[in-house]
């Protein structure tokens, strides 16, 4: 056997495999039918919030409501995602940071052509040339030629689209290579690799607007065999007239969701055409030539802004069996106050308002969302949301939030105030208003004479700024219980290179050197001299006073050699101040090469006024390593502190620490690539060859996130306080440092492999107790590649044109191809070290795990081998569907049926050893998507049936099991099969009949409005009643029955009487009807549809009866004869 090394993508499941392997007949677990008896409802947990370590990002998850059948959960939340303001970053329809889950999307970054259309890259012309074949085309100039000019020329497409699903349950990157491309139906290729087949539906005769050519859907199938469909296509156009011909589709949405045991979730959605904000492009060409200037300036410098329009989808409703969520529409945004001339828009964005839960015709919940707006209009926010129904209103979760200056939405000026991330930074730069979104250009070039060309063109420095982005932040969460959270952030910060010079100038200064005089007479100089090693950003402060006339004063750095880097200086003269200036000024950051400088303070004065003249000037530069490395500042916040708060006086405060525990002046965070805003090319001004920087405001390389983070950070210590006296935790993480992402950095930029899923697992956890290590928890993963080849190239032009004319030809276009590659990784060993400490000696117990992953097909756990602290040799073995082939002793049609088992994760069997002596082995066999029965063996013994589950209904609930003891159940489910409502033993489900007229009956209340129904609310009414034809018991005079009827003004019982078809009394109602075979016990239950059990009867015919109030709580238990057994109140903090 092998050991595999795998691996997972986008979101990558890290995933702690554990697994109860029975080892014994009484261990085996038979599936639990009836639900547990209804409690007291939560008022909610409060605090707790969970911090996403790797990224320093608080996890905050609302559940709102769960769609729940015997095979999915759906969930609906409320989560929020924000680490401070972005420029492009637009409020979702319930507040800025805050996301609506539980539904699907699909969206697709176009590259190059839409993949479907003709031309495209998986269009219906494919079927000649394709990339993979022009890449190995191995010099044949004619169709190096054709297909090249094709490309540039935009009728051929040499790179695939990239698509981006989320929806419940997973998210992924999948694309469609070129070796599909003689059929319509396409299996996609997800990143990382997980078990998803996804299928794109291509459609080649139908036309999208004008062209031919669509993506009918997308169908995907998890590994549990649920099908979600995504068909509902959102499409992005731009405002100007005649645009259709860019339309396409951008996004498909999840319309329905079906399961193998027939459950269905269906999603409906309304339209709306909207307006978006715009965004801008620059470019500007920098020629190396003297005075850094082009010939013809106007081509120098290009701004662009573009307008699209989009057909939003808004998610109107959700169904399922016998209920429907609604979610309702408020008024029109205010932040959405933009226009263009030529708009293609009717409406305005709306909000949430309201999410209503309705099941069985009846509301059983409903969500009240509150909203204000940030500034001045300028951003939608969430104030609280609050669960309802009727009268009955639960306190709300109410949000507080940083306040701060906010960008309005549309304003075209604001989208130049951004920094490398595209957090907020603020509208001016050393009191200047900025107006472009390149970064500034520095160059210095020999020329031929020896001399040095110096070329600095000014730009947008971009540097984060946590003042401006941190606007908006979460600061507190309020409870509905009275309890809080409160959250404190700070700057991210990676671990940057002073060599890279990118965002060199945003770490932390400290103090270099300092020169001042002051004197009353004479001309003295205070110089210092400071040496820099590496390439370092620099700052400074001074003061200049010269109160006598004719004095002077001035500050100054320079090169040893004696090259001036700034002055500035002050003469007193007769006819007022006069002012000399060259270089920085005051505050300006700046870079300085390595080498040795001078500071200097100096003045002048030869006539005493009674005043000194002084001048003062201090230095401050970047803190960097002696190896060149500086904590830098990133975009964003990172959770510095939390505070969960039962009241003011019980709190639990956490600090979070991002520093290397092995170099704790170091940031443990890092950059996953540094951006490229220009690049070299020969370009033709008036007909001359110039080698030409281009510059461009949106870089070449995205700057790439890590599991939806900008930063990762490899280590992170939290400790319960700020003197660590309560013990610490430090986790290692993996990063960009061990992963970074693959591929060319340079002209044409190709896409760049991602290495994401590799990164963010934990590799360690460390637990000390004051200054004790307690715990060790050392985790190990594997990886296996499945796919890494060439799909793509991206052109490049040899040589540009600006002015003049010039003919293109062949020779002035090259390329570059690229790949993509993915794989999976787990979780392979698991090593536990706990430390006890007996008179200060440390003492050491060790636990090891190895996992084993030995089908790549499935990619699950098959062998887990553990070593445990006693030195014990454990060992287990894990076959799942797809491993059927592996299993001895099957008949044929036990192999079909678990084959046809839709759930490749089902465990068919799992065996447990300790040494080499096999203890115990379970076995589960299937017939599709039914457990048929479960088998049992201890030791080397055969293997015996010890459950048999015999009969299930249309939507696989359980009807009847017995067991080898001779346990023999069965159950009676609703209408629709969503809740049991009787459980016999001793019987078959076809000799069994019960009904409580909760769906045909009437209500039963007294005068006083209190339930006197024997079970559930409703009853017969009337006396008679007769079996419906479907009941056939197969003995039915060994059947008896039973019933209440009310006569005589009370509940009477029949008792356990022979079975017949029909019941004729004087009462004037009945309840509780069952019908059952002698020996036989039955208990039956209500419900009521989203809110829980309404009673339970038990075999001898005696009723507890659960009332609830409007939001579903648990208010009273009564027994049969309608007395308070258990009363509950609810009172959260601040009620009267």
């Amino acid at each position: 056997m092998f050991k595999v090394y795998c691996s997972l993508l986008i979101t990558c499941f890290f995933t702690v495999l554990a697994f109860g392997q029975p080892s014994s007949p009484t261990d085996i677990e038979i599936k639990k039918i009836i639900p547990p008896t209804p409690n007291a409802a939560s008022l909610g947990s409060y605090g707790n919030v969970p911090i996403g370590l790797y990224t320093g990002q608080p996890n905050v998850n609302f559940p709102l409501y769960e769609i729940q059948y015997n095979d999915i959960v759906v969930p609906i939340n409320l989560s929020y995602n924000y680490s401070g303001l972005k420029v492009e970053e637009y409020p979702s329809w319930v507040g800025t940071g805050w996301t609506l889950t539980g539904t699907g999307v699909i969206s697709r970054q176009v590259r190059g052509l839409p993949d479907e259309t003709t031309a495209g890259y998986n269009g219906s012309e494919r079927n000649g040339l394709k990339t993979v074949d022009f890449i190995n085309s191995g010099g044949n100039v004619s169709e190096f030629s054709q297909f090249l000019n094709g490309v540039r020329g935009g009728d051929k497409d040499a790179e695939p689209d990239i698509f981006v699903l989320s929806m419940p349950g997973h998210s992924a990157k999948f694309f469609f290579d070129e070796t599909q491309c003689n059929t319509t139906l396409k299996q996609a290729i997800v990143i990382p690799h997980q078990k998803l087949e996804i299928v794109g539906h291509f459609n080649y005769e139908l036309p999208y607007n004008i062209r031919m050519g669509i993506i009918e859907k997308f169908v995907v199938t998890d590994q549990k065999g649920i099908i979600y469909t995504f068909d509902i296509t959102e499409k992005a156009a731009g405002v100007e007239p005649g645009d259709q011909e860019a339309d396409f589709a951008s996004s498909w949405y999840l319309s329905k969701i079906e399961t193998p045991n027939n459950n269905v979730v269906t999603y409906e959605y309304a339209d709306r055409i909207l307006d978006m904000p715009a965004t801008v492009f620059e470019r500007r060409y920098i020629p190396i030539i003297d005075g850094g200037g082009p010939v013809n300036p106007g081509d120098a410098y290009s701004l662009t802004y573009n307008y699209t329009s989009t057909n939003e989808k808004i998610l109107k409703r959700i169904r399922f069996r016998d209920g429907v969520i609604d979610f309702i529409e408020g008024d029109e945004r205010l932040d959405w106050a933009f226009s263009y001339l030529s708009n293609k828009a009717s409406e305005k964005p709306r909000s949430l308002s309201r999410m209503k839960v309705t099941i069985g015709g009846k509301v059983v919940k409903e969500i009240k969302f509150t909203y204000s707006y940030f500034g001045n209009d300028a951003r939608l926010r969430m104030d609280s949301f609050q669960e309802m129904n009727g009268i009955e209103v639960k306190q709300p979760y109410v949000f507080s939030y940083k306040d701060g200056l906010f960008p309005t939405i549309g304003q075209e000026s604001s989208l130049f105030h951004q920094d490398h991330w595209g957090y907020y930074m603020g509208s001016t730069s050393n009191g200047d208003l900025i107006n472009t979104l390149i970064p500034p250009f520095s160059q210095s070039f020999q020329k031929p004479d020896g001399s040095l060309l110096i070329i600095n063109v000014p730009g947008n420095s971009r540097t984060p700024n946590l003042n401006y982005s941190s606007a908006g932040l979460l600061e507190e969460i309020t409870y509905p219980t009275g309890g809080s959270t409160q959250f404190e952030y700070e700057s991210n910060y990676y671990r940057g290179s002073t060599q890279s010079q990118f965002n060199l100038c945003s770490g932390d200064f400290q103090f270099v050197a300092k020169s001042s005089v002051s004197f009353s007479w004479g001309n003295p100089g205070d110089t210092k001299e400071f040496t820099v090693t590496n390439p370092t950003c620099i700052k400074f402060e001074y003061s200049l006073d010269v109160p006598c006339i004719d004095g002077e004063a001035g500050v100054r750095i320079d090169e040893m050699g004696g090259r001036p880097i700034m002055y500035h200086i002050v003469q007193n003269k007769m006819a007022g101040m006069d002012y000399s200036d060259y270089g920085p000024d005051e505050g300006d950051v700046f870079t300085l090469e390595p080498g040795t400088y001078a500071l200097t303070a100096w003045g002048i004065n030869e006539n005493t006024c009674g005043s000194p003249t002084e001048a003062t000037i201090t230095l401050n530069q970047i803190f960097q390593s002696p190896s060149g490395y500086a904590n830098l500042r990133a975009g964003g916040a990172r959770i510095k502190k939390t505070r969960d708060c039962s009241d003011d006086q019980n709190c639990i405060i956490k600090y979070y620490d991002y520093t290397d525990p092995d170099e704790i002046t170091q940031s443990s965070g890092v950059l996953i690539n540094d951006p490229a805003y220009f690049y070299l090319q020969s370009v033709i001004w008036d007909q001359n060859f110039t080698p030409t920087y281009i510059g461009s405001s949106q870089s070449s390389i995205p700057i790439a996130s890590t599991m939806g983070g900008i930063i990762g950070y490899k280590s992170v210590t939290v400790t319960d306080d700020d003197l660590q006296a309560n013990g610490k935790t430090i986790y290692k993480f993996s990063s960009a440092a061990e992963y970074p992402d693959e591929g060319s950095v340079d002209y044409p930029f190709p896409p760049r492999i991602s290495n994401d899923w590799k990164r963010g697992a934990q590799l360690y956890r460390k637990d000390f107790s004051d200054t004790q290590i307690i715990s060790n928890l050392i985790d190990g993963y594997c990886e296996v590649p499945t796919y890494n080849r060439q799909v793509g190239i991206k052109t490049k032009k040899l040589s540009d044109y600006k002015s003049g004319e010039y003919n293109v030809t062949l020779n002035d276009f090259d390329f570059v191809p690229y790949s993509i590659s993915t794989g999976w990784t787990n979780l392979c060993s698991r090593n536990h070290l706990e430390y006890s400490y007996v008179n200060g000696a440390q003492q050491e117990m060790i636990s090891e795990k190895d996992f084993f992953y030995e089908n790549p097909i499935h990619q699950q756990v098959t062998r887990i081998e553990t070593t445990n602290s006693k030195g014990e040799q454990l060992k287990s073995l894990i076959k799942y569907v797809e491993d059927v082939a592996s299993l001895d002793g099957l008949t044929p049609e036990e192999r079909v049926g678990i084959q046809a088992h839709p759930n490749k994760l089902a465990i068919i069997e799992q065996q447990q050893f300790n040494g080499a002596s096999v203890v115990s082995t379970t076995r589960n066999i299937y017939n599709g998507p039914k457990l048929s029965k479960v088998q049992f063996a201890t030791g080397t013994n055969q293997l015996e049936d010890y459950v048999n589950y015999n009969s299930y209904d249309n939507y696989n609930n359980v009807l009847n099991y017995t067991t080898r003891s001779g346990e023999n159940k069965s159950y009676l489910w609703d209408n629709n099969g969503m809740f049991p409502i009787a459980e016999a033993t001793n019987a078959n489900h076809s000799d069994i009949y019960f009904t409580s007229f909760e769906i045909n009956g009437v209500p039963f209340v007294d005068s006083n409005g209190n339930n006197l129904a024997i079970s559930g609310t409703s009853v017969a009414n009337s006396g008679s009643f007769s079996f419906p034809g479907s009941f056939q018991p197969a003995d039915p005079s060994n059947t008896l029955m039973s019933y209440w009827y009310w006569q005589n003004n009370q509940w009477n019982f029949s008792g356990e009487i022979p079975y017949s078809n029909t019941i004729t009394t004087a009462a004037s109602r009945l309840d509780e009807i069952r019908a059952f075979p002698k020996g036989a016990f039955l208990t039956t239950l209500t419900n009521e549809p989203g809110i829980g059990t309404t009673s339970v009867t038990d075999s001898n015919n005696q009723s507890l009866h659960y009332e609830y109030d409007l939001l579903g709580r648990l208010l009273l238990v009564r027994d049969h004869n309608g007395n308070i057994l258990k009363e509950y109140k609810y009172h959260y903090q601040g009620q009267n």
